[in-house]
């Protein structure tokens, strides 16, 4: 499990890196004890409401969330009826990816960006760190609040809640820790490869949850959606403006005219 934390701290600091070329020179960043444990990045909450993405985004979320609800017994039935051994030993190998060492790996990430004294490097894993963590908050107090049972704890009845209790089911805490690091580094990247790996490595954790009888397929959709979409919408909120405008992703379109007549149209994302 160490090694496996390792090996995502060494990852997230080897896909940031490059993305992070515009050092601030000017002077070094101070590194004490006490600035380990403070964010040095900005938030921007004017930014935190949703776009027409966002909304869009909620919408598919949810009418997917109801698909899967509407047939989550039969699907955990079938799941439950075809075991095999290959499967249980994929299932044991991805479901660390969506609690310890994510976890463990955004510590150990935070902590070497760091020591490396590279201040653009510093703020770029904090806000995947910070984003993953906002995910993880909010999908924890809805643990908290709705009271799901699970499927290995009420196996016929998937509708089985008692708020504020010690069930957890709903949503799953893996989906969404495994979905928001994959969106983090989505944004914190331009490599290609990155998404490539990170989204189907979360949907074999979400899958997981489902075969080990943890979550009905309706938990795991709104932590997958949780996760992926806190995680997103916090980068926005935390990453810098650029020329007054915003500095992240978004429709626009852009007039280019020369001498007053109208030479490009462009539409940004």
């Amino acid at each position: 499990m160490r090694s496996l934390s390792l090996v995502v701290a060494l990852t997230m600091l080897a896909t940031i890196a490059p993305s992070a070329q515009a050092e601030d020179a000017s002077r070094p960043p101070e590194r004490t004890p006490r600035t380990l444990f403070i964010p040095s990045v900005h938030a921007d909450f004017s930014r935190a409401a949703p776009g027409w993405r966002g909304v869009a985004f909620i919408a598919a979320a949810a009418g997917l969330g109801a698909a899967a609800g509407a047939n989550e017994l039969d699907l955990s039935q079938h799941i439950a009826a075809n075991r095999l051994s290959a499967s249980q030993h994929l299932a044991d190998a991805v479901r660390p990816f969506g609690n310890e060492v994510v976890l463990a790996g955004g510590v150990l990430a935070w902590g070497a960006a760091w020591a490396s004294q590279r201040r653009v490097l510093y703020t770029a894993v904090q806000r995947a760190d910070l984003s993953i963590a906002s995910a993880a908050v909010v999908t924890l107090a809805l643990k908290a609040v709705v009271g799901r049972y699970r499927p290995d704890e009420s196996p016929g009845d998937p509708g089985r809640y008692s708020p504020f209790s010690s069930h957890d089911g709903f949503p799953s805490g893996h989906s969404t820790l495994a979905f928001g690091a994959a969106a983090a580094l989505d944004r914190e990247t331009s490599s290609r490869w990155v998404p490539a790996i990170a989204y189907p490595l979360a949907g074999l954790v979400g899958w997981s949850r489902l075969y080990d009888r943890k979550h009905w397929p309706s938990d795991v959709v709104a932590g997958a959606a949780i996760g992926f979409g806190v995680a997103w919408k916090a980068e926005d909120v935390m990453r810098p403006r650029t020329n007054g405008a915003p500095g992240t992703t978004g429709a626009r379109l852009e007039f280019d005219a020369l001498d007053g007549s109208l030479a490009a149209v462009r539409l940004r994302w």
